[in-house]
Parts: C-alpha cells; sequence; structure tokens
C-alpha cells in the first residue's frame, strides 16, 4: 500500500508524520506545505492508495484526488460548522461554548464530503487562538490514529463509515473573511496583538 501523506509544516504535522510513520508499515510519500511556500508540491506523478491531508492548506485538483485508488481523507482542525479556513478564529469570535476536528472524505468542492467522525471538546470562554489550536491539535492526532486503523481494514474509503447525522455549513471561510476578521474592531477587543 502507498500512501501521499500531506500536512502543514509545523509541530503536529511533525507529530502526525512521525505517528504515520510508526503506525504503519506501507510505502509513505510526504509533503509538506504552508500557504505562503512559493513552490507547490508536484503531485502529477504520484500514484497510489490513500491521500491523507492532515491539517493541510493544500487544495488538491479532481485530477490529483484521483491518483488515489482507495480514496482521499482530510483532517479538518475544525468542526463541520467551519469550512474553510480560519475556524479557531471563527469559534473564538461567534463565542462557541463547543470546538473540535473533522475527518472527512475528500471531494474536489472543499470541506464537502461525507464525515467520517467529529470529535468535539467544551471552548472555554477566555481561550485563546493559540490555546484553540494546540488543543485541535491533539484532538486531530486522535483522528489520524482512527484514520489509520480505517485504511488497513477497509479497501475503499466508499467502505469507511461515516456519521450521516452530521452536516457541513453552508459558509466557506476563505481567506479574505479571515482578513476581513482581523480587521473588526470586536475581535481586535477580544485578542489584543501580544506585545
Amino acid at each position: 500500500m502507498h500512501i501521499l501523506f500531506l500536512s502543514s509544516r509545523d509541530y503536529f504535522g511533525d507529530l502526525a508524520y512521525q505517528a504515520i510513520s510508526k503506525l504503519t508499515h506501507h510505502s509513505i510519500t510526504s509533503h509538506f506545505w504552508n500557504r505562503n511556500d512559493t513552490l507547490r508540491p508536484k503531485l502529477s506523478e504520484w500514484n497510489g492508495d490513500w491521500i491523507i491531508s492532515y491539517r493541510s492548506d493544500l487544495i488538491l485538483t479532481p485530477v490529483e484526488l484521483n491518483r488515489a485508488t482507495k480514496g482521499a481523507i482530510n483532517i479538518h482542525p475544525a468542526p463541520p460548522k467551519y469550512r474553510g479556513v480560519g475556524g479557531y478564529f471563527w469559534a473564538i469570535y461567534n463565542q462557541d461554548t463547543i470546538y473540535g476536528a473533522t475527518a472527512h472524505v475528500m471531494k474536489p468542492k472543499l470541506d464537502s464530503g461525507n464525515i467520517i467522525d467529529y470529535i468535539e471538546f467544551p471552548l472555554h470562554p477566555n481561550e485563546s487562538v493559540k490555546g484553540l489550536a494546540i488543543q485541535t491539535g491533539h484532538t486531530t492526532l486522535k483522528l489520524l490514529v482512527q484514520i489509520l486503523s480505517f485504511i488497513q481494514v477497509y479497501n475503499h474509503v466508499s467502505d469507511i463509515p461515516t456519521r450521516p447525522e452530521l452536516f457541513w455549513g453552508k459558509r466557506l471561510y476563505t481567506y479574505q473573511d479571515l482578513e476581513e476578521l482581523m480587521k473588526m474592531e470586536r475581535f481586535s477587543e477580544l485578542h489584543p496583538p501580544s506585545s
């Protein structure tokens, strides 16, 4: 079995790569990519069984998704209500009391595939974006371990049990939305820049 592992280049991305390397004996191709990187990973020559996108902002084309013969799964560091980017910020701005992370089947339309699982936890009223990101990082690692166990057992992503009672939010949050949020007075009052 051959796995393409995609992740952001950060602490949790490194931990996730270590976990996937230790928990599976399959061949792994990895790409670490952040939005500010100038070069996008070249995936045009990769062919394999599974794609696992772990907290990655890399948007795959339909052709790239189809290169995985068994399927593609994304581990999204936000609840289903926050499709796209900036979930930590939106949850704090909206004064949510619950947050979490979502594992789902990847489709060409961003954050729209069937939800495999969602793990939630309480969001404390005075939580910072950094603290929420750390707590979510731990939750996404739990989801990764679960997904790795699924791909050992199931032959195709369509065989993996999903949670049909969970639905994606209608809105797709973009980087432009996030930039607008950062300019809003209420958000800057809640989370002033650190000195």
